[in-house]
C-alpha cells in the first residue's frame, strides 16, 4: 500500500484510445466450437467500428447446463461513439452470421 500512496502512478491507457470490449454468448452443444469461433470473429469484423488492426478473438469460457459459453473480445478506438451501441451491432452481426450457418 505504501508504494501506491508514495509512488508514481502510470496511466498506460492514456496514450491511446483503444478500448477492449467482451461479449458473452452461448451456443448449442451440437455446434462445432471451431466453427462458432470463426463465425463470431468474422461477424465482429463486419462491424465498422471494430478495429481490423487488432483482430477479434473468441474463446470457450465454460460449459453451461444447456450451452457452450464463449467470450468474443474485440477493440474499438472511438469510445465517445458509445459502447452499448457497438456491442449491439456486434450482437446483431453474430445473430445474422449464425442464422446463415
Amino acid at each position: 500500500n505504501e508504494d501506491l500512496v508514495t509512488g508514481q502512478v502510470v496511466n498506460w491507457s492514456h496514450t491511446n484510445n483503444f478500448v477492449r470490449l467482451d461479449l458473452k454468448f452461448g451456443t448449442s452443444y451440437d455446434d462445432d466450437p471451431h466453427e462458432v469461433s470463426k463465425i463470431a470473429i468474422n461477424a465482429a469484423m463486419t462491424v465498422k467500428r471494430v478495429m481490423a488492426q487488432r483482430t477479434p478473438v473468441c474463446w470457450i469460457t465454460g460449459f453451461g447446463d444447456s450451452s457452450v459459453d464463449y467470450v468474443l473480445r474485440f477493440w474499438i478506438t472511438d469510445s465517445e461513439g458509445g459502447l452499448t451501441n457497438v456491442r449491439g451491432q456486434v450482437f446483431l452481426a453474430l445473430w445474422d452470421a449464425f442464422k446463415k450457418h
